[in-house]
């Protein structure tokens, strides 16, 4: 099921979050990008203390900040770095291997 509603999905996972567990697929999948974050965990006790510690981190202006402190270091990296990157013998730039710049 795909929900792009943004009302239907606050309401998920934010207003009725207690009754909602994550799918384990994507349970899975997530834990490999992000590790036991508590992004995937269940639901549960354990689950709504560590949500209160952070909540006053996931507040607007807060994500706002964030997010411009990310723009600024992405940006200062595309400058800096990946603009001056070498040529090749044809006068080219060298590709990125973006995952390895990650």
């Amino acid at each position: 099921m795909i929900v792009n509603r943004p009302e239907v999905i606050e309401e998920l996972l934010v207003t009725k979050n207690k009754f909602y567990d994550k799918h384990p697929w994507s349970s899975n999948i997530a834990k490999i990008i992000a590790g036991d974050s508590i992004l995937f965990a269940r639901s549960d006790i354990e689950w709504q203390q560590k949500r209160k510690v952070i909540s006053s981190a996931l507040y607007k202006d807060r994500l706002r900040g964030m997010i411009e402190t990310m723009k600024k270091v992405t940006l200062t990296t595309i400058n800096e770095d990946w603009l001056k990157r070498e040529r090749g013998v044809n006068g080219s730039l060298l590709p990125i291997d973006v995952v390895t710049e990650m």
